[in-house]
């Protein structure tokens, strides 16, 4: 999820923290309220990994071990004390499971996304996810601002705004879980009726609508993909398949061609010339541009992020490979 969302389930978090008896205070409130805040953004430091301007090894550490349930109660030491020595509430145990409350609110709201989020880190470089929410969702993060500053600005009706917060929350989550366990179902059913043999099946959730959503269908020889409401009748794949070619063969021997592969949810390997050169790219199907929103923005078909390139030149040689996040 982006910083806002996490920001404002964390402001709704909150307003549910007990506090001691003894530390009952408003400015104990408003040291856990900021210590949410900066706790749940704090998985995200990961991205200083990008001051190395090496690419691959960003997208590798992205969403790694500060997304660990597992290193979570460590890193909850830092934010918590932080605070320990700039406020005045000098509870270190409160302060910490403050922190790490926000941490793993963070990972839990990051498992909803098809990225992916590395929960056993470092015992494990699986990526763990629901794939219910796409990675902005602008209904659900509206929704939050909306509730809170009713919640601000109604102070009559201040704690019952708080309670539809949360239950706006933990609701929506749960409906597009519902709705993702259901397009999954549609894909899987077109996938056996249309008798694909396949690796593996992924469905997807599209932007601006928990209604549309993608199948992706790994297959020996490429992808298929189809984009469809759920309201929509029958599910119709395009077939998009691996290019196969010497070129392709070479590129598949080199090292971080095959990191990448094992990367990609859904990878697909294209072969063309470019000029004097030769391109072969593996691209991640789960990163394209959805047709239906580039259509509709009358957009011209933007790059694949999180593809690689490898580039050949007019004689057959190994010039050189980059990463375009």
């Amino acid at each position: 999820m982006d910083n806002l969302t996490h920001s404002m389930t964390a402001a709704i978090a909150a307003k549910f923290v007990r506090t001691p008896t003894l530390t009952n205070d408003a400015g104990t409130k408003r040291t856990i309220f900021w210590l949410l805040v900066a706790s749940v953004n704090f998985p995200d430091l990961d991205v200083v990994m990008a001051l190395f301007r090496d690419p691959i090894l960003t997208i590798k550490t992205h969403r790694w071990i500060t997304h660990s349930v597992l290193a979570a109660p460590l890193f909850a030491t830092i934010p918590a004390a932080l605070f320990y020595r700039v406020s005045n509430l000098k509870n270190f145990r409160l302060l910490w499971l403050t922190a790490l409350l926000g941490i793993y609110i963070h990972i839990v709201s990051d498992l909803v996304t098809p990225y992916g989020t590395m929960l056993l880190a470092p015992f494990s470089n699986h990526r763990f996810t629901l794939s219910s929410q796409f990675i902005v969702d602008l209904y659900f993060t509206f929704g939050l601002i909306a509730f809170i500053l009713l919640g601000r600005y109604d102070a009559a009706r201040q704690k019952i705004w708080q309670r539809v917060a949360l239950i706006f929350m933990v609701v929506y989550l749960m409906a597009t879980f519902g709705l993702q366990q259901y397009a999954g179902w549609r894909v899987r059913r077109a996938v056996k009726e249309n008798q694909i043999a396949f690796e593996k099946i992924s469905t997807l959730p599209l932007p601006l609508s928990i209604f549309d959503w993608v199948g992706l269908v790994q297959t020996k020889s490429g992808v298929h993909r189809v984009e469809f409401t759920v309201f929509d009748d029958k599910l119709v794949f395009e077939d998009l398949r691996h290019a196969s070619d010497t070129f392709v063969e070479r590129t598949r021997q080199h090292a971080q061609a095959d990191w990448y592969l094992g990367f990609a949810h859904h990878p697909l390997v294209q072969s063309f010339a470019q000029e004097k050169n030769h391109i072969v790219e593996i691209h991640d199907l789960q990163f394209s541009a959805p047709a239906r929103i580039v259509k509709m923005f009358g957009m011209k078909k933007p790059r694949t992020p999180f593809a690689l390139r490898f580039t050949y030149n007019a004689a057959g040689e190994f010039v050189s490979s980059s990463f375009n996040e």
